[in-house]
């Protein structure tokens, strides 16, 4: 794959903080970033086999690239609402996921404060 900054091997590794407690409580994933659904066996097979990933998104790669170019810090926290599947919107878990999702930043947002806060 290609290796010119910021990629190494086709792939983007942020460095990811080490002072962030909430990483130490969340599943951590390998992701790929996609322009197309996924929804029939064929593509999704044919994903899996290439890349092996964890989740897909459709912006993911955009914001790790422009934050590494930019020498600028950076995480992404997701919710999952589906897995990926032959396309069945009767299966999504779109309201626990934001749930989760929310209470998850509520805990970043005020872990960040305290620290800030410390830090004055």
């Amino acid at each position: 794959g290609y290796d010119g900054f910021p990629f190494e091997d086709g792939m983007l590794h942020p460095d990811e903080p080490d002072d962030v407690e909430l990483l130490k409580e969340i599943p951590h994933v390998k992701g790929i970033t996609v322009n197309t659904v996924h929804g029939n066996v064929e593509s999704i097979n044919n994903v899996v086999e290439q890349y092996d990933p964890d989740v897909e998104t459709m912006e993911g790669a955009a914001f790790f690239y422009c934050c590494m170019r930019s020498k600028l810090p950076c995480l992404q926290i997701r919710a999952i609402s589906n897995i990926v599947e032959k396309r069945n919107k009767d299966n999504w878990q779109i309201e626990p996921a934001l749930d989760n999702l929310s209470r998850a930043i509520g805990k970043f947002i005020k872990e960040v404060s305290l620290s800030i806060q410390g830090e004055v």
